[in-house]
């Protein structure tokens, strides 16, 4: 994983050199999905299989 600086925007860009799995909703759960931006770290983000693991 590095950053990168893109030229045209100059905004930070994270690249990552593996795949990460779809995470999916939490079923019957109102309220959990993201309505802004959020952060998280890189192990909570490989190995979170719902959304509610993220935060």
């Amino acid at each position: 994983m590095f950053l990168s600086m893109e030229k045209p925007s100059r905004k930070p860009i994270l690249r990552r050199k593996r795949k990460i799995a779809p995470i999916k909703l939490d079923n019957g759960k109102k309220g959990i999905a993201p309505q802004s931006p959020r952060y998280t770290t890189y192990d909570k983000l490989t190995k979170a299989k719902s959304i509610s693991e993220l935060w």
